[in-house]
């Protein structure tokens, strides 16, 4: 007596279940692609400035950002910011273009009374120590996100990005990329005369 093989029955749920993992497997390789070429270009040496990105949070209440300082342990989050406009910079030592706009978040803290919060990406605590020990402590505070939730619900995949964030705890605009204060007070103005009228 012959095997008559499998049935219709079996054979449909097995092409199923392999159209579903070859579809998250095109997935996780996109993710991954996409990730690369953005940490590619943002880690290089020609980073344009300034750019605004498209971000599903602009508009939107801006997402939990909160963690204690890792200079004083001083429990941080956006919320005590309220009416003042504050900006969310997520950072790493290892990255040349967060290095490089350092001074650009030192000069735009010292001429302006707008909040900074600077989010460390994939970075250890003892590193970004080093980096400031020769700069010094930052006049911001710096928290860490171990768990990479504040990046993930940001959406962030690799630094620097930037997020402004209004002072009704909107998202005004998302930079990807290098910045510098000019382009930052610039966002900020441009919101402040949208938000008075003309």
């Amino acid at each position: 007596m012959t095997d008559p093989g499998p049935t219709a029955q079996t054979a449909e749920p097995r092409s199923r279940r392999t159209g579903v993992l070859l579809f998250v497997v095109l997935g996780l390789v996109l993710a991954l692609s996409i990730s690369l070429a953005v940490r590619a270009v943002l880690s290089s040496g020609t980073t344009r400035l300034d750019v605004e990105a498209e971000s599903q949070l602009v508009g939107g209440v801006a997402p939990q950002t909160s963690g204690a300082d890792i200079f004083d342990g001083q429990e941080v989050e956006v919320s005590r910011f309220a009416g003042r406009y504050v900006v969310v910079n997520f950072f790493a030592s290892w990255c040349p273009p967060c290095v490089r706009e350092h001074e650009q978040l030192r000069s735009l803290r010292e001429s302006s009374d707008f909040a900074v919060i600077m989010v460390l990406f994939q970075n250890k605590v003892s590193d970004v120590s080093r980096f400031f020990s020769s700069r010094g402590k930052p006049q911001w505070p710096v928290i860490e996100d171990a768990g990479q939730h504040i990046a993930s619900a940001y959406g962030v995949l690799s630094p620097p990005q930037t997020f402004v964030i209004g002072p009704d705890g909107r998202v005004v605009t998302r930079f990807l990329g290098e910045i510098t204060s000019s382009g930052v007070v610039d966002v900020i103005e441009r919101d402040r005369k949208r938000r008075n009228g003309p």
